[in-house]
């Protein structure tokens, strides 16, 4: 269950930081360097975590023209006159595949990641989860 709780902390942070008005990258460095402070993580951590920050940036940086088309046929529902339920089910479906590539991209180095945490560490980020889980109504 912890390891979920990370999961879903990195995944709200990423979210959470897409409201700051600097780059997603910056972001998201600003995020892994608060982390590395709130949870006293060590070199070895703290490489860990920002490994994981520049794999998703990756992932991201080769999917510029999936999200780009993604977003056109989101503004075509938009001015649609009508909305087909199909046109949207396959649309959103080829979102959660995007989703599964972040994934199995990122994955093994969160598991890795979360190996190297102490059962301080898991239990300070398990507390920090719950409290942005009450923050946002998540």
């Amino acid at each position: 269950m912890r390891f979920i709780n990370i999961i879903v902390f990195l995944a709200v942070s990423f979210l959470i930081s897409a409201c700051a008005s600097k780059s997603m990258s910056e972001r998201a460095d600003w995020i892994v360097k608060k982390v590395i402070r709130k949870i006293e993580l060590d070199e070895m951590q703290a490489a860990k975590l920002w490994a994981i920050k520049h794999k998703y940036f990756e992932i991201r940086d080769g999917k510029k023209i999936e999200r780009d088309a993604s977003f056109k046929t989101l503004s075509s529902f938009i001015t649609s006159r009508d909305l087909g339920q199909k046109e949207v089910k396959d649309w959103i479906d080829e979102g959660r595949k995007s989703s599964d590539d972040y994934f199995s991209g990122t994955f093994p180095l969160v598991k890795d990641f979360h190996k190297s945490l102490t059962k301080k560490q898991k239990d300070e980020i398990a507390v920090w989860v719950d409290e942005l889980r009450k923050r946002f109504d998540l």
